[in-house]
Protein backbone atom coordinates (compact mmCIF):
# COMPACT_ATOMS: atom_id res chain seq x y z
CA UNK A 1 0.00 0.00 0.00
CA UNK A 2 1.19 3.48 -0.82
CA UNK A 3 1.42 6.06 1.91
CA UNK A 4 -0.39 9.37 1.63
CA UNK A 5 2.93 11.13 0.92
CA UNK A 6 3.79 8.64 -1.87
CA UNK A 7 0.35 9.07 -3.49
CA UNK A 8 0.68 12.86 -3.29
CA UNK A 9 4.17 12.73 -4.84
CA UNK A 10 2.90 10.50 -7.68
CA UNK A 11 0.00 12.88 -8.32
CA UNK A 12 2.42 15.80 -8.54
CA UNK A 13 4.59 13.88 -11.01
CA UNK A 14 1.60 13.01 -13.22
CA UNK A 15 0.40 16.62 -13.13
CA UNK A 16 3.82 17.88 -14.18
CA UNK A 17 3.99 15.28 -16.97
CA UNK A 18 0.55 16.25 -18.31
CA UNK A 19 1.44 19.94 -18.31
CA UNK A 20 4.59 19.23 -20.33
CA UNK A 21 2.76 16.91 -22.74
CA UNK A 22 -0.06 19.38 -23.36
CA UNK A 23 2.39 22.23 -23.85
CA UNK A 24 4.41 20.23 -26.38
CA UNK A 25 1.28 19.25 -28.34
CA UNK A 26 -0.30 22.70 -28.38
CA UNK A 27 -1.00 23.60 -32.04
CA UNK A 28 0.84 26.60 -33.43
CA UNK A 29 -2.42 28.37 -34.20
CA UNK A 30 -3.37 28.24 -30.49
CA UNK A 31 -0.18 29.95 -29.34
CA UNK A 32 -0.07 33.72 -28.89
CA UNK A 33 0.79 35.78 -31.95
CA UNK A 34 3.52 38.22 -30.90
CA UNK A 35 2.85 40.60 -33.79
CA UNK A 36 0.45 43.50 -33.31
CA UNK A 37 -2.22 44.03 -35.97
CA UNK A 38 -1.11 40.89 -37.86
CA UNK A 39 -4.05 40.98 -40.29
CA UNK A 40 -3.56 44.68 -41.18
CA UNK A 41 -7.16 45.42 -40.20
CA UNK A 42 -6.53 48.32 -37.79
CA UNK A 43 -5.89 51.72 -39.37
CA UNK A 44 -4.74 54.97 -37.81
CA UNK A 45 -6.44 58.28 -38.47
CA UNK A 46 -3.97 59.09 -41.24
CA UNK A 47 -4.88 55.89 -43.10
CA UNK A 48 -1.70 53.96 -42.24
CA UNK A 49 -1.58 50.63 -40.41
CA UNK A 50 -1.32 50.47 -36.64
CA UNK A 51 1.94 48.92 -35.34
CA UNK A 52 3.52 48.58 -38.80
CA UNK A 53 6.23 50.91 -40.02
CA UNK A 54 6.12 51.31 -43.80
CA UNK A 55 9.65 52.74 -43.93
CA UNK A 56 11.58 53.31 -47.11
CA UNK A 57 15.20 53.55 -48.18
CA UNK A 58 14.31 55.49 -51.34
CA UNK A 59 11.43 57.80 -52.24
CA UNK A 60 10.23 55.52 -55.07
CA UNK A 61 7.93 53.44 -52.88
CA UNK A 62 4.25 53.74 -51.99
CA UNK A 63 2.45 52.06 -49.09
CA UNK A 64 -1.31 51.69 -49.36
CA UNK A 65 -4.30 49.95 -47.82
CA UNK A 66 -5.70 47.29 -50.14
CA UNK A 67 -9.09 45.58 -50.10
CA UNK A 68 -7.66 42.63 -52.06
CA UNK A 69 -7.21 40.75 -48.77
CA UNK A 70 -6.61 37.07 -48.26
CA UNK A 71 -8.81 37.26 -45.14
CA UNK A 72 -10.70 40.02 -43.38
CA UNK A 73 -11.31 43.41 -44.98
CA UNK A 74 -7.82 44.86 -45.54
CA UNK A 75 -4.29 43.83 -46.37
CA UNK A 76 -1.04 45.74 -46.81
CA UNK A 77 0.08 46.79 -50.28
CA UNK A 78 3.20 48.46 -51.61
CA UNK A 79 4.60 49.29 -55.03
CA UNK A 80 8.19 50.24 -55.85
CA UNK A 81 9.83 51.93 -58.82
CA UNK A 82 13.48 52.24 -59.80
CA UNK A 83 16.62 50.23 -59.15
CA UNK A 84 17.77 49.38 -55.66
CA UNK A 85 16.67 48.33 -52.24
CA UNK A 86 13.52 50.19 -51.19
CA UNK A 87 11.80 49.01 -48.02
CA UNK A 88 8.67 47.24 -46.85
CA UNK A 89 6.63 46.63 -43.69
CA UNK A 90 8.36 46.07 -40.35
CA UNK A 91 7.72 45.78 -36.61
CA UNK A 92 10.25 45.84 -33.78
CA UNK A 93 9.62 43.08 -31.24
CA UNK A 94 11.62 42.26 -28.12
CA UNK A 95 12.34 38.52 -28.08
CA UNK A 96 13.72 36.21 -25.42
CA UNK A 97 17.30 35.01 -25.62
CA UNK A 98 18.03 31.45 -26.73
CA UNK A 99 14.55 30.72 -28.07
CA UNK A 100 13.15 29.42 -31.34
CA UNK A 101 10.51 31.46 -33.17
CA UNK A 102 8.24 30.65 -36.10
CA UNK A 103 7.56 33.61 -38.40
CA UNK A 104 5.09 33.43 -41.28
CA UNK A 105 2.93 35.53 -43.60
CA UNK A 106 0.90 35.26 -46.81
CA UNK A 107 2.41 37.13 -49.77
CA UNK A 108 1.19 37.98 -53.28
CA UNK A 109 3.68 39.43 -55.78
CA UNK A 110 3.70 40.97 -59.24
CA UNK A 111 7.07 41.87 -60.76
CA UNK A 112 7.73 44.46 -63.48
CA UNK A 113 10.80 43.99 -65.63
CA UNK A 114 14.06 42.33 -64.66
CA UNK A 115 15.57 42.62 -61.22
CA UNK A 116 12.37 42.89 -59.22
CA UNK A 117 12.29 40.66 -56.16
CA UNK A 118 10.79 40.49 -52.70
CA UNK A 119 12.53 39.21 -49.56
CA UNK A 120 9.87 37.51 -47.43
CA UNK A 121 9.70 36.98 -43.65
CA UNK A 122 13.09 38.49 -42.97
CA UNK A 123 14.24 39.18 -39.40
CA UNK A 124 17.38 40.80 -38.09
CA UNK A 125 19.07 42.13 -35.00
CA UNK A 126 22.45 43.77 -34.52
CA UNK A 127 25.12 43.87 -31.86
CA UNK A 128 27.99 46.21 -31.09
CA UNK A 129 31.20 44.23 -31.65
CA UNK A 130 33.88 46.69 -30.53
CA UNK A 131 34.44 49.93 -28.65
CA UNK A 132 33.85 51.96 -31.83
CA UNK A 133 30.17 50.98 -31.84
CA UNK A 134 30.57 49.00 -35.05
CA UNK A 135 27.56 46.74 -35.44
CA UNK A 136 27.26 43.21 -36.77
CA UNK A 137 23.92 42.01 -38.12
CA UNK A 138 22.34 38.59 -37.55
CA UNK A 139 19.46 37.56 -39.78
CA UNK A 140 17.64 34.83 -41.66
CA UNK A 141 15.11 34.95 -44.50
CA UNK A 142 12.30 32.63 -45.59
CA UNK A 143 12.73 33.14 -49.33
CA UNK A 144 13.66 35.62 -52.05
CA UNK A 145 10.87 35.64 -54.67
CA UNK A 146 11.70 36.87 -58.20
CA UNK A 147 8.55 35.77 -60.03
CA UNK A 148 4.83 36.54 -59.95
CA UNK A 149 2.76 34.52 -57.48
CA UNK A 150 -0.75 34.47 -56.07
CA UNK A 151 -1.28 34.27 -52.31
CA UNK A 152 1.61 32.10 -51.07
CA UNK A 153 2.49 31.02 -47.55
CA UNK A 154 6.03 31.98 -46.41
CA UNK A 155 7.60 30.63 -43.24
CA UNK A 156 10.90 31.27 -41.44
CA UNK A 157 12.05 29.48 -38.29
CA UNK A 158 14.93 31.19 -36.50
CA UNK A 159 16.74 31.13 -33.17
CA UNK A 160 17.52 34.23 -31.13
CA UNK A 161 20.97 35.05 -29.81
CA UNK A 162 21.71 33.15 -26.61
CA UNK A 163 23.18 35.77 -24.30
CA UNK A 164 20.39 38.31 -23.65
CA UNK A 165 16.91 39.44 -24.68
CA UNK A 166 17.06 41.71 -27.73
CA UNK A 167 14.96 43.83 -30.06
CA UNK A 168 14.44 42.17 -33.46
CA UNK A 169 13.26 43.89 -36.62
CA UNK A 170 10.53 41.70 -38.09
CA UNK A 171 10.24 42.53 -41.81
CA UNK A 172 7.24 40.96 -43.52
CA UNK A 173 8.63 42.03 -46.91
CA UNK A 174 11.57 43.97 -48.35
CA UNK A 175 11.15 45.13 -51.95
CA UNK A 176 13.83 45.50 -54.62
CA UNK A 177 13.48 47.26 -58.01
CA UNK A 178 10.03 47.30 -59.67
CA UNK A 179 7.41 45.17 -57.90
CA UNK A 180 3.93 45.17 -56.42
CA UNK A 181 3.42 43.29 -53.15
CA UNK A 182 0.36 42.37 -51.07
CA UNK A 183 0.78 41.07 -47.50
CA UNK A 184 -1.73 39.55 -45.06
CA UNK A 185 -2.06 37.32 -42.00
CA UNK A 186 1.41 37.65 -40.48
CA UNK A 187 2.32 35.57 -37.45
CA UNK A 188 5.20 35.31 -34.98
CA UNK A 189 5.02 32.63 -32.28
CA UNK A 190 7.36 31.50 -29.52
CA UNK A 191 8.25 27.81 -29.95
CA UNK A 192 10.15 27.69 -26.65
CA UNK A 193 13.83 27.72 -25.74
CA UNK A 194 16.28 25.80 -27.86
CA UNK A 195 18.19 23.12 -26.02
CA UNK A 196 20.54 24.71 -23.49
CA UNK A 197 22.85 22.84 -21.12
CA UNK A 198 24.69 24.32 -18.15
CA UNK A 199 27.49 22.01 -16.99
CA UNK A 200 28.59 24.22 -14.09
CA UNK A 201 31.52 25.76 -15.96
CA UNK A 202 29.84 27.07 -19.12
CA UNK A 203 26.47 27.09 -20.85
CA UNK A 204 26.00 25.50 -24.29
CA UNK A 205 23.26 26.74 -26.63
CA UNK A 206 22.22 24.42 -29.48
CA UNK A 207 20.58 25.33 -32.79
CA UNK A 208 21.76 28.95 -32.85
CA UNK A 209 21.80 29.95 -36.55
CA UNK A 210 25.08 28.89 -38.18
CA UNK A 211 26.69 27.78 -34.92
CA UNK A 212 26.68 24.11 -33.98
CA UNK A 213 27.05 25.33 -30.40
CA UNK A 214 27.29 28.79 -28.85
CA UNK A 215 28.87 29.16 -25.42
CA UNK A 216 28.28 31.67 -22.63
CA UNK A 217 29.74 32.15 -19.15
CA UNK A 218 27.65 34.10 -16.62
CA UNK A 219 25.38 35.04 -19.55
CA UNK A 220 28.29 36.62 -21.44
CA UNK A 221 29.02 35.29 -24.92
CA UNK A 222 32.39 33.58 -25.34
CA UNK A 223 32.03 32.31 -28.92
CA UNK A 224 30.77 29.48 -31.06
CA UNK A 225 31.71 26.52 -33.23
CA UNK A 226 30.61 26.40 -36.87
CA UNK A 227 30.37 23.44 -39.26
CA UNK A 228 31.88 23.77 -42.77
CA UNK A 229 32.95 21.58 -45.67
CA UNK A 230 36.50 22.43 -46.71
CA UNK A 231 36.07 21.95 -50.47
CA UNK A 232 33.92 20.27 -53.07
CA UNK A 233 34.33 19.41 -56.73
CA UNK A 234 31.88 19.67 -59.59
CA UNK A 235 32.98 20.06 -63.21
CA UNK A 236 32.55 23.50 -64.74
CA UNK A 237 31.69 25.44 -61.59
CA UNK A 238 33.44 26.91 -58.59
CA UNK A 239 36.58 29.01 -58.51
CA UNK A 240 37.50 30.01 -62.10
CA UNK A 241 35.41 27.04 -63.35
CA UNK A 242 37.99 24.63 -61.94
CA UNK A 243 35.36 22.60 -60.13
CA UNK A 244 36.78 23.52 -56.73
CA UNK A 245 34.90 25.76 -54.35
CA UNK A 246 33.98 26.49 -50.76
CA UNK A 247 30.39 25.86 -49.64
CA UNK A 248 30.60 28.28 -46.71
CA UNK A 249 28.93 27.81 -43.33
CA UNK A 250 25.95 25.54 -42.79
CA UNK A 251 22.85 26.33 -40.80
CA UNK A 252 21.61 24.11 -38.02
CA UNK A 253 18.65 22.07 -39.26
CA UNK A 254 17.83 19.80 -36.30
CA UNK A 255 19.31 18.55 -33.06
CA UNK A 256 18.57 15.19 -31.47
CA UNK A 257 19.44 14.24 -27.88
CA UNK A 258 20.95 10.73 -28.06
CA UNK A 259 21.95 10.34 -24.41
CA UNK A 260 20.89 12.33 -21.41
CA UNK A 261 21.70 11.99 -17.73
CA UNK A 262 22.64 14.16 -14.76
CA UNK A 263 26.35 13.85 -15.59
CA UNK A 264 26.55 13.52 -19.40
CA UNK A 265 24.64 14.61 -22.51
CA UNK A 266 25.18 13.60 -26.16
CA UNK A 267 23.47 15.63 -28.90
CA UNK A 268 23.55 15.00 -32.66
CA UNK A 269 23.36 18.29 -34.57
CA UNK A 270 22.39 18.14 -38.26
CA UNK A 271 23.79 21.02 -40.31
CA UNK A 272 22.54 21.84 -43.79
CA UNK A 273 23.89 23.68 -46.84
CA UNK A 274 21.09 24.77 -49.18
CA UNK A 275 22.82 27.36 -51.38
CA UNK A 276 22.20 26.72 -55.06
CA UNK A 277 23.50 29.45 -57.38
CA UNK A 278 25.51 27.90 -60.19
CA UNK A 279 26.83 25.03 -58.08
CA UNK A 280 23.53 23.75 -56.71
CA UNK A 281 25.48 22.51 -53.70
CA UNK A 282 23.36 20.74 -51.14
CA UNK A 283 24.79 18.78 -48.24
CA UNK A 284 23.93 17.65 -44.76
CA UNK A 285 26.45 16.86 -42.04
CA UNK A 286 25.85 15.46 -38.56
CA UNK A 287 28.08 16.44 -35.64
CA UNK A 288 27.94 14.71 -32.26
CA UNK A 289 28.40 17.02 -29.28
CA UNK A 290 29.29 15.45 -25.94
CA UNK A 291 29.25 17.54 -22.76
CA UNK A 292 30.04 16.36 -19.22
CA UNK A 293 29.22 17.95 -15.88
CA UNK A 294 31.82 20.11 -14.18
CA UNK A 295 34.25 20.27 -17.12
CA UNK A 296 35.05 23.52 -19.00
CA UNK A 297 35.02 21.81 -22.41
CA UNK A 298 32.90 19.78 -24.82
CA UNK A 299 33.72 17.37 -27.65
CA UNK A 300 32.59 17.77 -31.28
CA UNK A 301 32.87 14.79 -33.64
CA UNK A 302 31.74 14.48 -37.29
CA UNK A 303 29.40 11.48 -37.73
CA UNK A 304 28.29 11.66 -41.37
CA UNK A 305 28.03 13.70 -44.58
CA UNK A 306 25.13 13.28 -47.01
CA UNK A 307 24.96 14.52 -50.61
CA UNK A 308 21.41 15.82 -51.04
CA UNK A 309 22.14 17.24 -54.52
CA UNK A 310 21.35 15.70 -57.91
CA UNK A 311 25.00 15.46 -59.01
CA UNK A 312 28.07 13.65 -57.59
CA UNK A 313 30.73 15.45 -55.58
CA UNK A 314 34.19 14.84 -54.21
CA UNK A 315 34.31 16.22 -50.68
CA UNK A 316 37.95 17.03 -50.05
CA UNK A 317 37.55 17.63 -46.36
CA UNK A 318 35.74 19.46 -43.63
CA UNK A 319 36.57 21.86 -40.89
CA UNK A 320 35.08 23.21 -37.72
CA UNK A 321 35.51 26.92 -37.29
CA UNK A 322 36.04 28.35 -33.82
CA UNK A 323 34.85 31.96 -33.60
CA UNK A 324 35.43 34.01 -30.44
CA UNK A 325 32.78 36.48 -29.33
CA UNK A 326 35.04 39.53 -29.56
CA UNK A 327 36.92 39.35 -32.86
CA UNK A 328 38.66 42.69 -32.42
CA UNK A 329 40.19 41.89 -29.04
CA UNK A 330 40.91 38.17 -29.52
CA UNK A 331 44.61 37.25 -29.59
CA UNK A 332 45.82 33.92 -31.05
CA UNK A 333 48.08 31.40 -29.35
CA UNK A 334 49.03 28.32 -31.37
CA UNK A 335 50.76 25.16 -30.16
CA UNK A 336 51.05 21.63 -31.47
CA UNK A 337 47.60 20.02 -31.25
CA UNK A 338 46.25 23.03 -29.33
CA UNK A 339 45.19 26.59 -30.23
CA UNK A 340 43.63 29.36 -28.13
CA UNK A 341 41.86 32.65 -28.72
CA UNK A 342 42.67 34.85 -25.71
CA UNK A 343 39.92 37.37 -24.90
CA UNK A 344 37.86 38.58 -21.96
CA UNK A 345 36.20 37.15 -19.92
CA UNK A 346 37.54 33.74 -20.98
CA UNK A 347 40.00 32.30 -23.45
CA UNK A 348 38.44 29.89 -25.96
CA UNK A 349 40.51 27.12 -27.51
CA UNK A 350 40.56 23.80 -29.34
CA UNK A 351 42.59 20.68 -28.64
CA UNK A 352 43.07 17.45 -30.60
CA UNK A 353 44.48 14.11 -29.54
CA UNK A 354 46.96 13.46 -32.38
CA UNK A 355 48.78 16.26 -34.26
CA UNK A 356 48.22 14.45 -37.56
CA UNK A 357 44.44 14.37 -37.23
CA UNK A 358 43.73 18.02 -38.01
CA UNK A 359 45.49 21.17 -39.12
CA UNK A 360 44.98 24.06 -36.69
CA UNK A 361 45.10 27.69 -37.81
CA UNK A 362 43.98 30.88 -36.06
CA UNK A 363 43.73 33.90 -38.36
CA UNK A 364 42.16 37.30 -38.82
CA UNK A 365 40.01 37.51 -41.95
CA UNK A 366 38.86 41.05 -42.79
CA UNK A 367 39.08 41.93 -39.13
CA UNK A 368 37.17 38.84 -37.94
CA UNK A 369 38.85 36.15 -35.88
CA UNK A 370 38.53 32.65 -37.32
CA UNK A 371 39.97 29.44 -35.96
CA UNK A 372 40.03 26.64 -38.53
CA UNK A 373 40.31 23.01 -37.41
CA UNK A 374 40.69 21.27 -40.78
CA UNK A 375 40.56 17.55 -41.62
CA UNK A 376 41.20 16.01 -45.08
CA UNK A 377 38.78 13.38 -46.42
CA UNK A 378 38.62 13.09 -50.25
CA UNK A 379 35.31 11.24 -50.20
CA UNK A 380 33.29 10.67 -53.40
CA UNK A 381 29.57 11.06 -52.84
CA UNK A 382 26.98 10.17 -55.52
CA UNK A 383 23.54 11.84 -55.23
CA UNK A 384 21.66 10.69 -52.14
CA UNK A 385 24.61 8.81 -50.66
CA UNK A 386 25.67 9.19 -47.02
CA UNK A 387 29.25 8.78 -45.86
CA UNK A 388 29.52 7.39 -42.33
CA UNK A 389 32.80 8.39 -40.71
CA UNK A 390 34.91 7.27 -37.78
CA UNK A 391 36.35 10.71 -37.23
CA UNK A 392 38.49 11.85 -34.28
CA UNK A 393 37.04 14.36 -31.87
CA UNK A 394 37.74 18.07 -31.51
CA UNK A 395 37.69 19.39 -27.95
CA UNK A 396 36.56 22.99 -27.43
CA UNK A 397 37.57 24.40 -24.05
CA UNK A 398 37.35 27.57 -21.98
CA UNK A 399 39.97 28.86 -19.54
CA UNK A 400 41.18 32.03 -17.91
CA UNK A 401 43.52 34.01 -20.18
CA UNK A 402 46.77 33.05 -18.43
CA UNK A 403 50.09 31.54 -19.54
CA UNK A 404 50.88 29.43 -22.60
CA UNK A 405 51.73 26.55 -20.31
CA UNK A 406 48.19 26.63 -18.92
CA UNK A 407 46.78 25.90 -22.40
CA UNK A 408 49.05 22.88 -22.85
CA UNK A 409 48.12 21.61 -19.39
CA UNK A 410 44.44 22.08 -20.25
CA UNK A 411 44.85 19.83 -23.31
CA UNK A 412 46.56 17.16 -21.20
CA UNK A 413 43.75 17.33 -18.66
CA UNK A 414 41.08 16.97 -21.36
CA UNK A 415 42.75 13.91 -22.89
CA UNK A 416 43.03 12.24 -19.48
CA UNK A 417 39.21 12.11 -19.50
CA UNK A 418 38.52 12.97 -15.83
CA UNK A 419 35.23 11.76 -14.39
CA UNK A 420 32.33 14.26 -14.52
CA UNK A 421 31.97 16.30 -11.35
CA UNK A 422 28.59 17.84 -10.57
CA UNK A 423 25.23 17.84 -12.31
CA UNK A 424 24.05 19.08 -15.71
CA UNK A 425 21.15 21.52 -15.84
CA UNK A 426 18.83 21.44 -18.89
CA UNK A 427 16.65 24.29 -20.21
CA UNK A 428 14.13 23.34 -22.88
CA UNK A 429 10.62 24.67 -22.27
CA UNK A 430 8.87 27.37 -20.29
CA UNK A 431 6.29 24.83 -19.09
CA UNK A 432 9.04 22.74 -17.51
CA UNK A 433 10.48 25.70 -15.62
CA UNK A 434 7.04 26.88 -14.48
CA UNK A 435 6.17 23.38 -13.26
CA UNK A 436 9.40 23.17 -11.29
CA UNK A 437 8.60 26.46 -9.56
CA UNK A 438 5.10 25.27 -8.67
CA UNK A 439 6.43 22.01 -7.21
CA UNK A 440 8.97 23.90 -5.11
CA UNK A 441 6.25 26.22 -3.82
CA UNK A 442 4.05 23.26 -2.78
CA UNK A 443 6.90 21.64 -0.91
Amino acid sequence: MCTFEQRELMARYLTAFLILALSASLPAQDKANLLANPGFEKLKSDGTFEAWNGWKKKPEIEHKVSDDARSGKHCAYLTTRGKGYHGGYVQTVRLKAGCRYKYSAWIKIKTHGEGGKVRCCFQETSRTVDGKKKRRFFNTVARDVKEDCDWTYMENIFDTLPDEDSNYSIHVVLAYDDVEVWVDDAQLIDCGPVLTIDNGKMTLHFGDGINIVSTTVDKKSVGGLQCRLAQFEKKGVGYKKTGVGFPGPARVKTFDVKERSASKCVVDVTCQWTESRETERKFEAVYRITVAAGQPWFESRLISIKNTDRVPYVVRGYYQQLQPADSKKAKPRCFEACAVWCQAPKAMGVAIRNPGDFALALRMDNGLARGDVTRELRVTLPPGQTWQGQEPGVFVFLMDATSDRAAIEMRQKILSRPAPAGTLTYYEADAEKETTKKEQTKQ
